[in-house]
């Protein structure tokens, strides 16, 4: 079987007696069954796209053939920021392959060196717009065939729904995170409110049970004060919680 997808202007011959003027048909069946959509592009036209991509599109395949890729960006920005990457692109490979001491140019900028050995294979997001208008996001790999950069095939890959439950996972992360830190300044703030009170209960207590009372007076005062001192307690429990949930909790070491 014929494992390559050539096209009458390919520079490479087929090496099998299967080719067809475009593509080899043992390749187009392939490929047309094929659960991603696949293409090829040159010089920002469609030379050929499989069934799976048209269908992610709402289009026909034959309908693309030879349309211009901007057909398919959601917006014009989208499009003319894909662009000038393309072009810049091809005008860094076309001059580095033109040139091979490049690097031994001392007038070249780091820049342009590091765009030329950029790998011909690069994997990117893009929004593009359906025949019905919808706008869908698309997980793209795209590959150069050659330095010139004119030419590529690529796959896409329908990551809507993946990216709006992705969005929504961290929307539900950072409501609950809220509620987290509300629910812990809360506590704070009430226990402070109520230390404050109980610190005067606790004080008025104490300066009774130095007083002269009765037997019984005694003990109630007495049990009032160690309740207040549990209550205390709880207190200080929960603004360490408080603190806890906020990360500012400190440790004071000791000794067992």
């Amino acid at each position: 079987m014929c494992a390559g997808w050539w096209t009458a202007s390919s520079s490479r011959a087929c090496p099998t007696s299967c080719c067809r003027p475009r593509i080899c048909l043992c390749s187009t069946l392939v490929l047309d069954t094929a659960w991603v959509g696949l293409g090829r592009v040159q010089d920002n036209r469609f030379l050929w796209v499989n069934r799976e991509f048209a269908q992610m599109l709402g289009y026909e395949a034959h309908e693309l053939l030879g349309q211009p890729t901007r057909l398919l960006y959601a917006s014009e920005h989208a499009h003319a920021q894909a662009r000038q990457q393309s072009d810049l692109t091809q005008t860094t490979r076309a001059r580095y392959a033109s040139d091979h001491n490049y690097e031994q140019n001392s007038r070249a900028s780091a820049m342009l060196t590091q765009l030329a050995h950029a790998p011909l294979e690069s994997e990117f997001e893009v929004q593009y717009r359906r025949r019905d208008g919808q706008t869908r996001v698309f997980q793209a790999r795209s590959r150069y065939l050659d330095t010139s950069a004119r030419e590529s095939i690529f796959t896409i890959r329908d990551v809507t729904q993946e990216r709006a439950q992705t969005a929504q996972l961290q929307q539900a992360l950072k409501d609950a995170q809220a509620a987290s830190e509300a629910k812990s300044n809360f506590l704070s703030t009430m226990s402070h409110e109520v230390r404050t009170p109980l610190n005067g209960v606790m004080g008025s207590l104490q300066m009774l049970a130095l007083m002269r009372l009765p037997e019984r007076a005694s003990k109630l005062v007495k049990v009032g004060y160690e309740t207040s001192q549990l209550l205390l307690a709880v207190l200080n429990d929960v603004l360490d919680y408080s603190r806890m949930a906020v990360g500012k909790m400190v440790l004071d070491p000791r000794p067992h």
